[in-house]
Formats: C-alpha cells, structure tokens, sequence
C-alpha cells in the first residue's frame, strides 16, 4: 500500500516538475531525474511506455497502454523474456497530466520483474480486455537494467542499484 501511496503521489509531483527534469539515455532507456522523483523508461512504437519509477524510498515498475482501467483494480498480466515466462498482478493508478488528461497506469509490485529484464533484448506483457481480448506490448530491454539501476541511486542516493524493500 504504502508503494501505491508513492506512485500516486509522485503523479501530482511528476507533472509539476517534469519541466526541470534532467533527462539522459542509457540504450532505448530515457533516465529523467528531478528533485523529488527518478524514473527510468522506454517506448515503443505505438507509444506503449514500460518503465520504473521511484519517489522517496519507494520504486515500482509500470507499464502504460493507454487502456483505461478502474482506480486500483488488479490486473493480471503475463511477462515473457529470454529468461522465461510468469505472469504479476498489476494495480492500476490514475496519474493526471499536465494538460487535464489522467494516464491509465498499470504498477507492477513484483520482483520477477527484475528478472526478467536482466537478461534477454526484449519483454513481451500480455494482460486480458473486455470481451476475452489481450493486449500484447513489447519493449526493447537495450539499456535496462544501467537506467534503472541510475534511477534508484539518484532518488536513494546509493551506490548499490536495485534492492530489496519491504511492502
């Protein structure tokens, strides 16, 4: 819950602050890092955004298909890499934009995450529509694991990357 509190948090903060952002690419990775928040993402081409975020001590990996979705239903969505298949239970946040609109936010709270995008060039999520459809998107895992790794360390200010955090 606390995780959830951040990510909502940091959308009302993301979009004050996105103009004084200082933005660098590690591979297809874009690292945007501001005063209270960092975040590490990539695009496809249908404008589909996997990414992760961190404000305070808190991060979480998301995925954005501009699919609208009920304010914290569960969604159940199945990755698949190099390093194999599992599915993560996703938990959507509406996050507002700086020009009246709200992103549709998929937060994934789990660790496989991780794993899967340490190994392999790219992570296919496949999660289920109305009407017994899927959405597939892929993205390109050039430069992962360095952007978010970059992210947590310039929010925790460490030098260790990516850790363990209690929920």
């Amino acid at each position: 819950m606390r995780t959830l509190l951040s990510v909502v948090a940091l959308g009302v903060v993301f979009f004050s602050e996105t103009a004084l952002a200082e933005r660098t690419r590690v591979g297809d990775w874009t690292i945007e890092v501001a005063n209270s928040y960092s975040e590490a993402f990539t695009a496809n081409d249908s404008g589909s955004t996997f990414g992760f975020f961190c404000y305070g001590d808190s991060c979480t990996f998301y995925v954005d298909t501009n699919v609208r979705c009920a304010e914290k239903s569960k969604t159940p969505m199945l990755i698949n890499a190099e390093s194999g298949s599992t599915y993560v239970v996703s938990v959507c946040v509406h996050l507002p934009s700086g020009d009246g609109r709200v992103r549709y936010v998929n937060t994934i709270l789990d660790t496989d995450v991780l794993k899967a995008i340490s190994s392999g060039t790219i992570i296919g999520f496949a999660f289920p529509l109305e009407g017994g459809q899927f959405k597939v998107v892929r993205f390109s895992l050039n430069g992962a694991m360095r952007a978010t790794g970059q992210a947590a360390r310039s929010v925790r200010g460490s030098s260790t990357g990516l850790r363990d955090s209690t929920m």
